[in-house]
């Protein structure tokens, strides 16, 4: 009787062996990738909007007890005066007219601004590089309206203080993230619905824009890439009632 004789796996067999495995170990990476770009997306959106928040929150506090010195044309800044305890007596109230002492820093006679803020020149940039942000280079509808037609001008919120001569004496960045608005028409429509974004705008009681309005809309597009292919959007927005126009 003849011993049995092994067979062994034929070429094409290993073939198709080796090409199932390459494919379930692309899929398992696939998998992989894709849940930590969801973890890294999550991420991101998560500390843009904290941020944002707080921003939001801060300009809230700030513009509710303040007095307005005006709006800028483009809806991109605003000055104001908040009360003051210049003479640092434990008020805010004047000692002679026992009215409110404005100023800004503890500063009477200093004012505020909050101001999108895009450097010019390299010297004079006091944040992190600024760019455009075009659609069609980078192949993202970051404004998410169909289109890759659309161009923005990436900045940031600074708060400035000024002193009595108008002069700037200091100024800080209050948001970590870049804020859009529309190359070259700053305040412009960012999200293609037909109405302007500018960050600071007066409208009524009822929200509808108002030139004489006596609330205050903060209001921006706050953005930023999570990686070279995902993106966070967010649009905070507070209105405010002001008190002291």
């Amino acid at each position: 009787m003849a011993a049995p004789q092994c067979k062994g796996f034929t070429l094409i067999e290993i073939i198709i062996a080796t090409a199932i495995v390459a494919i379930m170990m692309v899929a398992v990476m696939e998998s992989f990738n894709t849940g930590q770009d969801i973890c890294v997306l999550e991420s991101a959106n998560l500390a843009v909007q904290s941020s944002n928040t707080s921003c939001l929150a801060e300009m809230t506090r700030m513009l509710r007890q303040a007095q307005i010195i005006g709006i800028s044309a483009d809806g991109m800044s605003i000055r104001f005066k908040v009360p003051v305890d210049w003479d640092a007596d434990g008020d805010v109230l004047d000692d002679a007219t026992d009215e409110l002492e404005w100023g800004a820093n503890d500063q009477k006679g200093w004012s505020m601004e909050y101001s999108f803020f895009v450097a010019p020149t390299e010297a004079e940039k006091v944040v992190p590089p600024f760019r455009e942000a075009e659609e069609g280079g980078k192949g993202i509808d970051i404004n998410r309206d169909g289109d890759l037609a659309d161009n923005f001008e990436r900045g940031v919120i600074v708060e400035r203080f000024y002193d009595a001569a108008d002069v700037v004496q200091s100024e800080r960045q209050l948001t970590p993230y870049y804020v859009l608005t529309p190359l070259g028409n700053h305040g412009g429509d960012v999200n293609s619905d037909g109405v302007a974004d500018p960050l600071f705008q007066r409208v009524d009681a009822t929200g509808q824009i108002s030139g004489t309005g006596e609330n205050i809309r903060i209001s921006f597009f706050a953005f930023k890439m999570a990686n070279k292919e995902r993106f966070i959007l967010l649009h905070p927005t507070s209105i405010v009632k002001a008190r002291n126009f």
